[in-house]
């Protein structure tokens, strides 16, 4: 790079790096990582990210950069940022804790006093100290370890994430390394105790004189007294009034106070001050009070802890119950799935009140059934984390599954969550590893010597499989987005390399949106391949790259040289089974039409019934395949096919359109769909989620035409054939011409199934009762009893003319009337109202001339 461009970078990073202060970069939640980085940078400067980078390195060799590893990797200016800190850097990479550390004058003091002895880390008792919380800890440490006494600290987090257990660590931490004065306790100061009292409020924290206003019999010690030389831990602190606030501005400022009543002397306390609140910092608090606490940490809610934290979290409480009872708690593998997968909303303090509430529940019964061990039972369990056990997460559920025993014994005397989990993690690797799967696949194909055909076809197979899921979270229009995700998961220097390698090949492949997702994809092969090469995971099968070359001759050239960049910027040696996956890559990626494909769009009746279907469906693959057009029960069906119609416009991609219908005219849109708009379509009635899911996944990888896809799920038994749907062969032509009258005058019922539920029930009344059938009884019957149900789905049932009467007097036949329509309500999903009974005893009554 040309030695002018090369100054512009410097002069750019030594311009941030100056207007950097001390509290901005140890404010984790609001310092811009990202303003420090390669890509902004090079963006603010209108230059190539790969020259910018380059240039970057260079100059950290040079040492006259800092670098900070991590994602993303940050460039400081040295001598701006030993000025800004006052503290000579003895070397230039760093990674975010230990240029914390580095910057931190105290470091080298508790480091002096603790040099003869190892100091436990006591935030390793924390779970997600080295993962979710990584950062968070690294934050805590630097404010705990900050002269003289620690800087004072905010935590942010909704109920129940850990706050105050996170600032009993901080507190632990100091003690530890020697930080604070030997005696000193934590001191706990809830605000919200004291929020609608401002004098109390003081009093408690600053103590009293004697006589200092009415009932001050004696003098008191504050808890500011009794935190001093340590930590003073103000919960709620978003619940202290202003008043409150502005307290304790001189004790933050100068370290000194007065009790309540004294004039003239003043008291000094030196403390570091943790304030938690579930708001964020400008909702309550001062502006005044927030710029005197230089530190904020975030903590996150337990859905963001990875499924192995979660169940350390599970683990420590059962633990911590057995430690109680002085028993061994046995908990079925079923029981912690559902511990593992539940909606918890009031996250982890949440979590261990429900743990605590089972085993209270196992313990009882361990005890009144004289039993050694408390056995959690099905039952024991509150009834919102049973649905844990269905829960839609299939990562977790799968980790669950091969990492957990069936049964789970908690013995207080050997307490080892962590032992177990370590133990078991070569059972299943939690980060998603989906090239690696594809990799084992192919050599245990390779070593059952199956045909060169069979193991490219299949790796094919799933790679296309793996792309198409993969498209709605890459296509071009959200590719910035996704980008940002890419690089927290994968190196920058492997992403920058891919894309100087795709670069080396832009005159074979000139498709800029494809190459962005080509970059994605490879990116994170890539970034997995590192892992099997130090893994020594490799198998040549020269057979097999050379059909692969023959068969694709411009994909093969092209990954040779992808290859051979990517082995010079990476520095790693690839083997040539790389470059027989790589062109299965290229090929499959250029080859896919994304856009060519089935579209698939659910109806149903129901406020939110199709929706609920899509969301599910989208959410199992991964994908947004599957659409939805919800049909209020009151609306008409001109209006639906309408909605309909725009939608299929809208979701067709060349090759028509699956309609996922539920029942009554839904069912014969596509007829009318595809004579107005020309789109082929197809309906499908009866539909459920899991019929849905399937269609869905297959729709949209296959390639086959409408017709021809319709007919491969009729021969899977995916579903029936439609034009037996009716089943209506055994009838008459009479009632053919009923069932059609019905299908003219209801709004959503299948006319046919109607029909038949409610003859059913007519006949066991009429055997039962010993009456006369009758025809034309029977049409009036399922007519009236037709209109009744959609009336009920609709909840609006016809008023009850004398409906006391027929409690007070017929009972028993609105019991009956109850049983006997009790399947119909059950397969359409609705509740009867009695007042629609009263109609249907009055129709017996007249017609047959006496009671039923």
């Amino acid at each position: 790079m040309k030695k002018n461009k090369a100054q512009l970078i410097l002069n750019e990073i030594e311009k941030r790096t100056s207007d950097l202060s001390k509290d901005y970069f140890l404010d984790s939640n609001n310092f811009d990582y990202s303003y420090y980085s390669t890509i902004s940078v090079a963006n603010d400067l209108n230059m190539q990210r790969t020259n910018v980078s380059k240039c970057l390195n260079e100059l950290v060799e040079d040492k006259i950069l800092i670098k900070i590893t991590g994602k993303p990797i940050l460039y400081l200016h040295k001598k701006k940022l030993e000025e800004n800190f006052n503290k000579n850097l003895d070397k230039c990479v760093y990674d975010k804790s230990s240029i914390l550390n580095a910057l931190n004058d105290n470091i080298d003091i508790i480091k002096n006093k603790n040099e003869d002895k190892k100091v436990y880390d006591v935030f390793k008792n924390i779970v997600g100290f080295n993962d979710t919380l990584k950062n968070q800890v690294s934050l805590a440490k630097a404010a705990v370890t900050y002269p003289p006494l620690g800087l004072n600290t905010m935590l942010i987090g909704s109920t129940g994430c850990g706050k105050s257990t996170f600032a009993e660590a901080m507190y632990n931490y100091g003690m530890t390394i020697g930080m604070f004065y030997k005696d000193t306790k934590f001191v706990v100061f809830n605000c919200a105790d004291y929020a609608d009292n401002p004098q109390l409020l003081v009093s408690q924290l600053f103590g009293n004189i004697k006589g200092a206003y009415t009932g001050a019999d004696t003098e008191r010690t504050g808890l500011v007294d009794k935190a001093n030389g340590g930590i003073l831990f103000l919960d709620e602190v978003h619940r202290l009034p202003k008043e409150g606030q502005e307290m304790l501005f001189t004790l933050m400022d100068k370290g000194i106070y007065r009790r309540v009543g004294e004039t003239d002397i003043t008291r000094k306390a030196d403390l570091m001050i943790i304030a938690a609140t579930t708001e964020r910092k400008n909702s309550q608090l001062l502006n005044t009070f927030i710029r005197r606490i230089p530190i904020t940490i975030e903590l996150p809610d337990i859905n963001k802890y990875n499924t192995q934290e979660r169940l350390e979290l599970i683990f420590k409480f059962f633990y911590v119950e057995s430690a109680k009872t002085k028993r061994k708690i046995k908990v079925s593998k079923k029981i912690l799935k559902s511990c593992l997968n539940y909606d918890c909303p009031l996250n982890i303090g949440g979590l261990k009140s429900d743990i605590q509430l089972i085993c209270a529940k196992g313990y009882f019964s361990c005890v009144t059934n004289s039993e050694k061990d408390i056995k959690i039972k099905w039952n024991d369990i509150p009834n919102n984390m049973k649905l844990g056990l269905i829960s839609t997460d299939h990562e977790s559920s799968n980790y669950a599954d091969l990492v957990l025993d069936d049964t789970v014994i908690f013995d207080y005397r050997e307490v080892n969550e962590s032992k177990y989990l370590s133990n078991q993690m070569n059972k299943f690797e939690h980060e998603n590893k989906y090239y690696s799967k594809i990799i084992e696949d192919y050599y245990e194909l390779f070593l059952k010597n199956e045909e060169n055909d069979n193991v490219r076809k299949k790796v094919e197979d799933d790679l296309k499989s793996y792309f198409l899921s993969m498209q709605e979270k890459i296509r071009s229009n959200q590719l910035p987005e996704y980008g940002e995700l890419l690089a927290r998961i994968v190196d920058e220097r492997i992403i920058e390399a891919v894309i100087d390698a795709i670069d080396s090949v832009k005159t074979i492949y000139n498709n800029q949106e494809n190459n962005k997702r080509i970059v994605c994809a490879l990116s994170l092969h890539i970034n997995n391949l590192i892992e099997r090469i130090k893994s020594g995971k490799y198998s040549v099968n020269n057979n097999l790259i050379k059909s692969v070359e023959q068969l694709y001759p411009i994909d093969y050239y092209a990954a040779q040289k992808i290859i051979e960049v990517l082995s010079k910027e990476l520095n790693i040696e690839i083997s040539s089974n790389e470059i027989m996956f790589v062109t299965m890559l290229l090929h499959t990626m250029n080859d896919m039409d994304l856009g060519n494909r089935i579209g698939v769009l659910c109806i149903a009746h129901g406020s939110n019934v199709a929706s609920s279907i899509a969301e599910v469906v989208n959410t199992l693959l991964d994908i947004e395949g599957l659409y939805a057009l919800d049909v209020p029960l009151n609306e008409k069906v001109e209006s639906i096919l309408n909605k309909a119609i725009n939608l299929v416009k809208e979701i067709d991609k060349g090759k028509g359109v699956i309609l996922l219908t539920d029942m009554g005219s839904l069912c014969d849109f596509d007829t009318l769909i595809t004579e107005e708009t020309g789109i082929p379509t197809i309906s499908i009635p009866n539909v459920t989620t899991l019929m849905a899911l399937e269609v869905t996944r297959r729709a949209y990888s296959s390639t086959v035409e409408l017709n021809d896809f319709y007919n491969e799920l009729i021969d899977d038994d995916v579903i029936y054939n439609k034009t037996n749907k009716n089943n209506n062969t055994l009838m008459n032509s009479e009632e053919k011409k009923f069932i059609k009258v019905l299908d003219e005058m209801l709004t959503f019922i299948d006319p046919t199934k109607i029909y038949n539920s409610l003859k059913s029930v007519l006949i066991n009344i009429w055997n039962d009762l010993g009456l006369t059938k009758d025809k034309m009884f029977e049409y009036k019957f399922i007519m009236h009893c037709a209109f009744m149900v959609e009336r009920a789905i609709k909840k609006e049932p016809m008023p009850g003319k004398n409906l006391n009467y027929y409690y007070n007097n017929r009972k028993e036949t609105l019991n009956k009337l109850e049983e006997y329509f009790r399947p119909v309500y059950q397969e359409f999903g609705f509740i009867m109202y009695p007042s629609e009974y009263e109609a249907i005893i009055e129709m017996f009554d007249v017609h047959y001339d006496f009671e039923i």
